[in-house]
């Protein structure tokens, strides 16, 4: 437990999350894996935010 104990406690973590100390910490990462459905160009992700927003933009003048 000694050995892991900085890393359990979540030194490591803020270390390289906040301090930028790569070489001593790690950062999470994965999390949200199973939510993305797809990886749409730059192009396609305004396209479908625009899209969104008009639709939003409709709902909202009736």
């Amino acid at each position: 437990y000694e050995q892991l104990k900085e890393y359990i406690s979540g030194e490591a973590n803020r270390r390289f999350i906040y301090e930028g100390k790569i070489n001593e910490g790690f950062a999470w990462a994965g999390q949200v894996m199973g939510l993305i459905k797809d990886v749409p160009t730059v192009a396609e992700l305004f396209e479908r935010m625009i899209n969104e927003a008009e639709q939003i933009r409709r709902r909202w003048a009736n």
